[in-house]
């Protein structure tokens, strides 16, 4: 039985007849990734050096280039202002669906009439016609169509891969139903003894079982413990190899967490943060965000709404 969707989950129905599913706090993440700043480069390069209006290519190619920028960020702010309302509505609605086209027509519309204000600004004696103007508007409309199709359909899966830690390959895979099963209830099973030991550090034993937390700070390492706190010589990978897997997880390079401490986790566009006994909250590393899911996974933890 699939789970329902995750709570302020946000669909985007496309042309193509495909659907964008995006969780809270992923679009701002999606719309700076890198694969999408280096496409932004290249599409200012391609309508620079193709444009074959006499006014435009009078002018200078550092101010024709200026002017596409104004119009791209004119897109850009105007397309993240309709994500952003559709946002709050899904967050109050707890989910909320919408075509992309109309965000892709009000954003191409405004990119429009920036680009030509700044053309008639800097070209006084430059003529505008009412036709000229629509075909303009209906060819950049139609453009942002296509590059919205090849972008969900061949970047936006790589981009969600990498912020969910899942295997997405496709635009049907964002969908995170498909990733959130609900299994039969069971009887609680008795937690796993934990493992007895010390951990030796500067003279100092301190038993397995009441560690909470180590986090690096320099040459330094800080210890949090059920019954006191210390600060002991690092580094921490020396520390953490005296500790046995069970008992923990290394998930910073600055973080070593008890499993016994976490008491919840949540989790805003690729940033995943666990939530310990006590209040305190734990970054965890991009670079070890699937194997602490898989973690959590195996401690039956589930994921927590923001405190």
């Amino acid at each position: 039985m699939t789970a329902p969707p995750a709570n302020g989950a946000l669909t985007l129905h496309l042309l193509s007849l495909g659907r964008l599913h995006i969780l809270p706090g992923e679009m701002q993440v999606i719309v700076l990734h890198r694969h999408l700043l280096s496409l932004y480069l290249v599409i200012l390069f391609v309508l620079v050096g193709l444009d074959t209006n006499d006014a435009a290519r009078s002018l200078p190619v550092e101010l024709r280039g200026a002017i596409y920028v104004c119009s791209m960020t004119a897109f850009m702010l105007a397309a993240m202002s309709g994500f952003a309302a559709c946002a709050r509505i899904a967050k109050r609605r707890g989910s909320f669906s919408i075509h992309l086209s109309p965000i892709l027509f009000a954003s191409t519309l405004c990119s429009v009439i920036v680009g030509e204000s700044l053309l008639r600004m800097f070209v006084p004696d430059f003529s505008e016609n009412l036709t000229r103007l629509t075909l303009l508007l209906v060819f950049h409309y139609l453009v942002a169509e296509l590059a919205a199709t090849i972008v969900n359909h061949r970047l936006i899966p790589l981009i969600l891969a990498e912020l969910r830690g899942l295997p997405i390959r496709t635009l049907a895979e964002s969908d995170p139903a498909l990733w959130m099963t609900e299994t039969p209830r069971t009887p609680a099973r008795p937690a796993p003894p934990l493992p007895d030991g010390f951990l030796e550090a500067d003279g100092v034993s301190f038993p397995f079982q009441a560690l909470i937390h180590l986090q690096a700070d320099g040459n330094y390492v800080h210890l949090r413990a059920n019954d006191r706190t210390a600060l002991l010589p690092g580094p921490l990978s020396d520390l953490v190899g005296q500790l046995p897997d069970p008992l923990g997880m290394q998930v910073h390079r600055s973080h070593w967490v008890a499993a016994s401490a976490l008491v919840g986790w949540q989790a805003k566009g690729r940033d995943i943060t666990l939530r310990l006994k006590g209040g305190q909250t734990v970054p965890v590393a991009v670079t070890r965000r699937h194997a602490v899911r898989n973690w959590l996974t195996g401690l039956g933890l589930p994921r927590s709404d923001a405190p």
